[in-house]
């Protein structure tokens, strides 16, 4: 037995009560020492806390953090409807809304990982990996932005929460292996019958706007089941943080957009008047804010969380649109809108509880 090995049996004779894992590196040579140390162990709760935008989903903020994320996400949220509303009152086309949205958010976002020096590059073969959820994001807002050219904003964000009646299909026609609940399906019929009442009582109904908000609900159900298939097929999208994946969603469409816009409008003029540049910069700085947090929350809390969180957003982008536009409600609209938000929130419920079952 060689000199080391009798020093470390006297040691642990007269200091039984020490965990081995310690006592092993206090004993050990000091040349060895630093060997021992595990240099890739997850960084302190507090320093994780210090960037709430790149913040793994089993640490949870501060309750004040939290508060003023979410206060964050449901203004951006309200005054993006009300700001789109405003730019499309001014007879520019969904289109260029769409595209200026884009360019701001692609551009911010550039900024934001610059400040916080942490950007992921993504290759010529992962854009085209990640080209479906970007199509399916990208149509998405450009049929919400037209949906809102046809009806009031707190109309269409209510026709938003029947989103979840399409998930639900687009997983039992693509994803046979996930389990869907009994609970889950009778959530649905509140949503169903909310959105029905709240169509019939709606002063401004339009079959377009209506058609638009559920083509709308068609792509976001879309991307939600790429995005599942891709981070589940390719370790650089689930690792991807939050602000590097807002930046590529929109960059990647925006040869699309500028292309669609240069068919559709020609080369629009964005000097045509101080209103319009100021709607444009403030609607597209909301979208990206609205889009960005929306991850950070999501980052920051369950799944369910976020789900039940967007419910409330949208009664959030609902209220501040009734007050800001005097949109006339009545009772029934009213009673429409409550049902629906509610079978959504059932519905995040139900969908937690069976993912928790598995």
């Amino acid at each position: 037995m060689c000199i080391r090995d009798r020093y470390q049996r006297r040691v642990r004779g007269r200091f039984s009560f020490v965990p081995p894992s310690i006592l092993a590196t206090a004993t050990a040579p000091p040349s060895t020492r630093e060997t021992r140390l595990d240099l890739t162990a997850p960084p302190a709760v507090s320093e994780q806390l210090l960037d709430p935008l790149d913040m793994p989903a089993s640490s949870t903020p501060s309750t004040l953090m939290l508060g003023l994320i979410f206060a964050g996400w449901y203004l951006a949220s309200a005054f993006t409807g009300t700001s789109t509303k405003a730019l499309l009152g001014l007879d520019t086309s969904p289109l260029l809304i769409t595209l200026m949205q884009f360019t701001t958010s692609a551009i911010l976002s550039r900024v934001a990982c610059a400040v916080r020096g942490q950007y992921t590059p993504l290759t010529v073969e992962q854009y085209q990996q990640f080209l479906p959820v970007c199509m399916a994001y990208t149509f998405g807002f450009l049929c919400l932005n037209c949906s809102l050219g046809q009806g009031n904003v707190s109309f269409m964000e209510t026709l938003r929460a029947c989103e979840p009646l399409f998930s639900l299909f687009f997983v039992k026609l693509f994803l046979p292996e996930e389990h869907i609940t009994r609970d889950m399906y009778l959530a649905v019929v509140p949503i169903v019958a909310g959105i029905a009442l709240s169509s019939l009582s709606e002063p401004s109904f339009s079959t377009a706007g209506f058609l638009f908000a559920s083509a709308a609900n068609v792509c976001f159900a879309s991307r939600s089941l790429f995005v599942k298939k891709l981070k589940g097929s390719n370790d650089t999208f689930k690792n991807l943080d939050a602000v590097s994946m807002i930046h590529h969603q929109h960059l990647l469409a925006l040869p699309l957009l500028t292309t669609l816009v240069l068919a559709n409008d020609g080369v629009p003029d964005m000097t045509k008047s101080s209103t319009f540049l100021y709607y444009s910069v403030v609607n597209g700085s909301c979208f990206y804010s609205y889009n960005q947090l929306s991850l950070v929350v999501l980052y920051c809390v369950t799944m369910a969380s976020h789900s039940i969180g967007n419910a409330f957003r949208r009664v959030a982008t609902i209220v501040f649109a009734v007050i800001v536009f005097g949109n006339p409600v009545s009772y029934t609209n009213v009673f429409g809108i409550v049902m629906a938000i509610g079978g959504v929130t059932l519905y995040s419920r139900a969908a937690a509880a069976a993912k928790a079952s598995k």
